[in-house]
C-alpha cells in the first residue's frame, strides 16, 4: 500500500489526504479478514509513516541548510561591504587630515602676515599723525621762505654772481 502510495506520488500525481484516507481504509477492511495480513499492514503502516517523517526532516534540514549558506553570503558580503568602507573611511580622514593640517599652515601663516600688516598700519598711522603735527605747527613756513625770495629778487643775483667769482658757494649754509 505504501509502495502504490509512493509510486503516485512520484508520478506527479498526488493523492489527496482524503484519497489516501479512504485508500488505505479499504485497503485494511479487506486484510482484516486476514489477521496475518493486518499485522504486517500495521508494520507497513508505521513503516511508511516513518518514511514520510524522515522525508519531511530531510526537506526541512535541506531548506534550512540553503537558507544558512544563503544567510552565511549575505554576511560574508556584509562584511566585506563593512571593511572596504572602513579603508575608504580611513583614507578619507587621512585626506582630511593632511588637507587640515595644510589650512592650518596656511591660517598661521595669514595669522602671521596680519600680525606684521597691523603693526606697519600702526606704525603708518603714527607717523602721518607725527607729520600732521609738524606741518600744523609751521603753517606759514613755506609761505614766508617764499616771500623771501621774492622780495630778494635782483639783490639776490647780485651776491650770487659775487660769490660765483669769488669760488664761494652760492649761498652760505646756515642749518
Amino acid at each position: 500500500m505504501a509502495a502504490l502510495i509512493a509510486d503516485v506520488q512520484e508520478a506527479s500525481a498526488p493523492l489527496t489526504a482524503g484519497a489516501e484516507a479512504a485508500l488505505r481504509e479499504t485497503h485494511r477492511t479487506a486484510l482484516k479478514a486476514n489477521r496475518r495480513a493486518s499485522a504486517m499492514q500495521s508494520l507497513q503502516d508505521e513503516l511508511a509513516q516513518a518514511d514520510k517523517d524522515a522525508r519531511r526532516i530531510k526537506t526541512r534540514e535541506q531548506a534550512l541548510e540553503e537558507t544558512l549558506l544563503d544567510r552565511e553570503r549575505s554576511l560574508l558580503e556584509s562584511m566585506n561591504r563593512c571593511r572596504t568602507l572602513d579603508l575608504r573611511l580611513d583614507t578619507e580622514q587621512a585626506a582630511h587630515r593632511a588637507e587640515l593640517a595644510l589650512w592650518e599652515d596656511e591660517w598661521e601663516q595669514l595669522r602671521g602676515e596680519c600680525g606684521t600688516l597691523s603693526e606697519e598700519v600702526l606704525f603708518l598711522r603714527e607717523s602721518l599723525a607725527v607729520t600732521r603735527a609738524e606741518r600744523a605747527s609751521n603753517p606759514s613756513r613755506p609761505r614766508a621762505l617764499a616771500q623771501l625770495l621774492l622780495g630778494c629778487g635782483a639783490h639776490c643775483d647780485a651776491s650770487y654772481a659775487w660769490r660765483t667769482e669769488a669760488g664761494m658757494r652760492p649761498w652760505p649754509l646756515t642749518r
